[in-house]
C-alpha cells in the first residue's frame, strides 16, 4: 500500500532555495568578459580565495568593490583594502572583516569627527 504525504512548503522558503540555486554556480563566470558578469560572481560564496584577490584588481570599479566584500578574500588582501580610499567602505562591509579590524576603523571614524 502507498500512502502519500501532503507536503507544503512556504512560497518564502520555496524562493530561498531559488535564490540558492541560482548563486551556487556563479563562480564559474568569475572571468567573463563582461564586468557586470563578474561582478555577479561575487555573490558565489564558493569562489576560491585566489579569484577573489585577483578580482579586487579588476579594471572596472564594480568588480572590484562586489570582490571586496567577498568573504573568501584573504585576510592579507583585506587589510591592504582597509587602507585604499576607493574599497575602505567595500572592505569595512566584508563579513570575514576581523574584530579588531572593525574596532580600528569605528576609533578611526569617531577620531575623524570634527564635531559638526
Amino acid at each position: 500500500m502507498r500512502t502519500s504525504r501532503t507536503h507544503h512548503t512556504s512560497p518564502t522558503e520555496l524562493r530561498k532555495r531559488a535564490w540558492r540555486s541560482l548563486i551556487d554556480g556563479l563562480a564559474v563566470h568569475a572571468d567573463d568578459e563582461d564586468p557586470a558578469v563578474r561582478a555577479l560572481a561575487a555573490r558565489d560564496p564558493k569562489v576560491p580565495p585566489a579569484a577573489v584577490e585577483g578580482l579586487t584588481r579588476d579594471p572596472d570599479p564594480a568588480v572590484r568593490a562586489a570582490f571586496a566584500r567577498h568573504p573568501s578574500l584573504p585576510p592579507s588582501r583585506l587589510a591592504e583594502l582597509l587602507d585604499d580610499e576607493e574599497l575602505v567602505h567595500h572592505a569595512a562591509a566584508n563579513p570575514a572583516l576581523p574584530a579588531p579590524a572593525f574596532r580600528a576603523l569605528v576609533s578611526t571614524c569617531a577620531g575623524s569627527d570634527d564635531g559638526e
